[in-house]
């Protein structure tokens, strides 16, 4: 089993996504394999893919990380944990 996070939904036209679906595609499917996807919200969730969220413009979230020196839409650990600890993986 494997845990595949993805920084955009590959399925979308544009450059960056073309980009995450060869890359998806290069990783092969497996029996197992949970796919998260990191979405903008309001975006459609892609089919057999679990979805986090990207925060809103004002959300506290990109304040906290403005303030700790990261990109302002880096998920927390607390984001990815239930998707890592649901199983084990390679």
């Amino acid at each position: 089993m494997r845990l595949i996070v993805l920084p955009c939904d590959p399925y979308q036209r544009t450059g960056y996504n073309r980009a995450v679906e060869a890359d998806l595609e290069r990783l092969g499917e497996r029996p197992g394999d949970l796919r998260v996807v990191y979405l903008e919200r309001g975006a459609a969730d892609p089919a057999g893919f679990s979805v986090i969220h990207r925060p809103t413009r004002l959300s506290l979230k990109r304040a906290v990380n403005f303030a700790l020196r990261r990109t302002l839409t880096e998920t927390f650990s607390s984001e990815l944990r239930p998707f890592a600890m649901s199983a084990k993986w390679e």
